[in-house]
């Protein structure tokens, strides 16, 4: 039932997309003359770490300078239909991936009366349906609680999508995928995504995914609304995601034992009272997925921020702990920034966090303050 089910969600897609050219062409209109943006980041953050657990490996240096750069290059036309197109490339500058250049996301969006399909190397429908409802993701004004923390102050937890995430990702991160949204009506709006296979294989040109021994045939489905109750600004979603896993376990990697399917299920609010907003969302994952090691757990992620013209404060905290070990990850981070002018925020964080390993033999807590600069374009 479940393999008949994501054929026909596979099949519906495909079709969406065969018709889409008929659709496109309208009464013969030619498209206007596509034209050409450029936009991204560069970000300079320098920190030190104020107090750790020495006894624990990987205890981080006393200061540290990190940085984040991406550029975006975007394509944008509109036909005579009123349908518009956009092409985006997203070139990272030295990031975590082996620690050179390396484009990105790449993807090609359509958009018109009937919603917009998206298709590419993108996050899932559920992802982007609930980030902008969801915790930290929502409140915080300076750097981000969910990877910052454990860059600044050793993290001894691992289960990264399961104690420190509350992001809908399952195996697929920018693995390509279609996603179709519908258009937003009396505040509600609809989003969901076929995933052919993993982000190993599946965001690389030409890869065709193998069943046997990568995660495949996935779904993700999000539903959001955003609207005001008298003059409370409220915003909140719910989604799901889950792929298969590999069919043939002994293939799946000479570490891995896969013996469960991805499954991920998340809700998120935000509330907005003038100057301050009140965030919160829960994940649950209810898989044993990747590599025979259990991943089921649960993360709470929260925030709250203040906004006074140029100046903006936050707090943010995550709780995060796998069900069936000692595994816990949790982090608190208060935030200023300031606006310096157009596209340039000064940000100064004090970082916290406690974790404690499957097994129960070791834990870390720590301080760090960290300051930085970021300029948008």
């Amino acid at each position: 039932m479940k393999k008949q089910l994501l054929t026909s969600t596979a099949l519906i897609a495909a079709g969406a997309f065969a018709l889409a050219p008929a659709a496109f062409a309208g009464n013969h209109a030619k498209p206007k003359k596509p034209h050409i943006t450029v936009n991204g980041y560069h970000e300079q953050i320098l920190g030190a770490v104020l107090d750790e657990n020495e006894d624990v490996a990987g205890d981080k240096a006393f200061l540290d300078v990190h940085h984040e750069t991406e550029i975006h290059f975007n394509g944008h036309v509109k036909l005579d239909n009123g349908i518009t197109m956009r092409a985006h490339t997203e070139l990272e500058a030295n990031s975590d991936q082996g620690g050179g250049d390396y484009i990105d996301e790449v993807y090609l969006i359509i958009r018109g009366s009937f919603g917009q399909i998206t298709i590419g190397s993108e996050d899932s429908a559920a992802h982007l349906m609930l980030i902008g409802f969801s915790g930290n993701w929502a409140t915080g004004v300076g750097q981000n609680l969910t990877f910052d923390s454990a860059e600044w102050v050793s993290s001894v937890s691992g289960d990264f999508g399961t104690g420190r995430d509350s992001r809908l990702t399952a195996q697929d991160g920018d693995a390509e995928k279609i996603t179709y949204y519908t258009p937003r009506f009396s505040g509600f709006q609809l989003g969901a995504s076929y995933i052919p296979g993993s982000s190993a294989n599946e965001d690389q040109n030409g890869t065709h995914n193998s069943a046997d021994d990568d995660y495949h045939d996935g779904i993700s489905i999000g539903m959001n609304y955003v609207g005001k109750m008298g003059s409370v600004g409220v915003a909140g979603g719910v989604g799901y995601v889950q792929q298969q896993a590999p069919e043939n376990a002994a293939l799946a990697g000479s570490t891995a034992v896969v013996d469960d399917d991805v499954k991920q299920a998340a809700v998120a609010l935000r509330l907005d009272f003038g100057p301050i907003r009140i965030s919160g969302a829960v994940k649950r994952t209810m898989s044993n997925e990747t590599g025979g090691t259990d991943q089921r757990g649960r993360i709470i992620d929260t925030g709250m921020r203040y906004t006074q013209g140029a100046d903006l404060f936050s707090l943010t905290y995550s709780h995060g702990e796998r069900q069936t070990s000692n595994s816990e990850y949790e982090a608190g981070m208060a935030s200023y920034a300031k606006i310096l002018g157009p596209g340039v925020k000064w940000h100064a964080n004090l970082i916290w966090s406690d974790s404690r390993n499957a097994a129960g033999t070791s834990s870390n807590d720590g301080f760090a303050v960290t300051t930085g600069v970021r300029l948008s374009f």
